[in-house]
């Protein structure tokens, strides 16, 4: 069988009033070539978080945009993945697994630097020279500067990993597992570290998040007043006055404010059954529940 980089990219037509599908083989720079209303369309949503692309002793940032296809890449870091050269222009290789794309947003017209994701071949894409519309791409974020390093023709390894925070150093404590995380610098996460040690019981809820009442509400100065969410976030839900530890990603909602990340795994998190008890604690403090 021929190599994916070989092979020429399809373009899939729906035609609903028979109910089939037609397939027509086509190059990416004939994909070009179609009406741009049908194919220029970005994601909407603010730009929410930041990653790093490792490459040797290179290492770039990135700036994520808040699509859902977005999130659930982030939600995969840090991941290191192999990168090869498709049509000396970008930069491709395969993912775990298939990312969610919205039906609604057919196409999208990348610049060097952009990230994207080929939906149709199910692969990372990240454009070190300029292209037209193409089908089935989906925008997920842009490298900040530097994308230059991109361009070399042999296979090589990057490591995609979330940009650390500037914030406070915490740990969630669950029987003998202790999770670090960070909070943010922003009012709501200053009066949860206020009450830190603070022992909590959690439950899950919608088979999405962890969530626990706190003693008090927390400042709502400055905060947006809706924002989503992704695997690892920890929010505050307003309306409830809990705190939510994130599993699988949320589209935005109003009442709910980011407050902190975890720094790594959040298995320990994901593994709970049922009501559980966990201690939220800084760093440095050597406490028992």
């Amino acid at each position: 069988m021929p190599d994916k980089a070989t092979v020429n990219r399809r373009w899939f037509v729906s035609t609903s009033s028979v109910g089939v599908a037609m397939a027509a083989t086509r190059t990416r720079a004939q994909e070009s070539s179609l009406s741009e209303p049908t194919l220029l369309a970005t994601p909407t949503g603010e730009v929410r978080v930041q990653i790093t692309l490792t490459l040797g002793d290179t290492v770039l940032t990135a700036t994520m945009n808040d699509s859902q296809t977005s999130r659930e890449f982030v939600g995969l870091l840090p991941l290191t993945l192999t990168l090869s050269d498709y049509n000396q222009t970008e930069k491709i290789s395969d993912l775990p697994g298939p990312l969610t794309v919205d039906d609604s947003l057919p196409g999208f017209d990348p610049s060097p630097g952009d990230i994207t994701y080929y939906a149709p071949w199910g692969n990372l894409t990240i454009f070190y020279r300029d292209f037209g519309p193409a089908a089935g791409l989906v925008h997920l974020g842009t490298i900040d500067e530097g994308w230059e390093a991109l361009e070399r023709t042999d296979p090589f390894e990057v490591t995609f990993a979330l940009l650390e925070r500037e914030g406070t150093a915490v740990s969630v404590v669950i029987g003998d597992v202790e999770v670090d995380a960070h909070l943010f610098d922003n009012p709501a996460a200053h009066d949860l570290i206020s009450m830190l040690p603070l022992s909590l019981t959690f439950r899950d809820y919608a088979g999405q998040e962890k969530l626990a009442e706190l003693p008090r509400s927390l400042s709502m100065d400055g905060a947006p007043s809706e924002a989503s969410a992704m695997p690892g976030d920890i929010t505050y839900y307003a309306p409830d006055q809990v705190i939510v530890l994130l599993y699988e990603p949320i589209d935005s909602f109003p009442g709910i404010v980011p407050i902190g990340r975890f720094d790594g795994s959040i298995q320990a998190i994901t593994d709970q059954r049922g009501d559980f008890h966990a201690q939220i604690r800084m760093a440095a403090e050597e406490q028992s529940i």
